[in-house]
């Protein structure tokens, strides 16, 4: 499958110059009945993720994911995210904390990354977060390497596999609470189904990369 758009730093730069769709990007992969746009409380827990766009050895772009350990007893274990977490003391700022968990979870050398520009931040009321997306991009794979005690596997999935007709489709999930939910939207990748807070955020970078109005 070949995509009517460069996916080069340049035209990623442009499209996010146009605004970011942000709710109405990110309703399309929400879980229904349970994800409703809100403002975040005051003492929400601040975190950022890495959005990495990056060529392997043929020149095709790629994302780098991570598939969280599944024995923790957290409310993400076991789901498929993108690099990240809180931030700490210490960080200069969200990019700094994206490229720092980055670079702790999967080995990322923050740089050898061009920070392109921020996605629309998303408050998951699960796990009181408000998460910012940090879309970056590297003119070469980086030389991943996962954290032992976190990151179960490391996904390396192309970028154009997102835009594929049916890579969007509903299941029911059992999370980790043992709570069953239905109609969940979803990613399928292969064996993998990216859900939830990470899906949203694809959903927004889609939006943008096919160049559809902004709110």
């Amino acid at each position: 499958m070949s995509l009517p758009f460069p996916l080069d730093a340049s035209y990623i730069r442009q499209r996010l110059a146009l605004g970011l769709p942000g709710k109405s990007a990110h309703l399309q992969l929400a879980v229904p009945n349970r994800w409703i746009p809100q403002i975040p409380p005051d003492d929400a827990k601040i975190a950022a993720v890495l959005m990495l766009i990056y060529p392997d050895d043929q020149g095709v772009q790629h994302m780098v994911f991570i598939e969280r350990d599944n024995q923790s007893k957290g409310v993400h274990s076991g789901q498929i995210s993108f690099p990240g977490g809180r931030v700490e003391l210490g960080d200069n700022d969200l990019r700094h904390t994206a490229l720092r968990e980055a670079q702790e979870e999967v080995n990322v050398d923050p740089q050898r990354v061009e920070i392109l520009g921020a996605l629309s931040p998303l408050y998951i009321p699960v796990s009181y977060f408000l998460v910012h997306p940090i879309l970056a991009f590297s003119t070469e794979r980086p030389d991943f390497v996962a954290q032992e005690t976190e990151v179960q596997n490391i996904l390396e999935i192309p970028l154009m596999r997102f835009f594929e007709p049916d890579v969007r489709q509903l299941t029911d999930l059992k999370v980790a609470n043992g709570m069953r939910l239905k109609d969940v939207p979803y990613f399928q990748i292969d064996d993998k189904v990216i859900w939830g807070a990470t899906s949203m955020m694809l959903s927004e970078l889609i939006m943008i990369l096919q160049g559809e109005a902004s709110n």
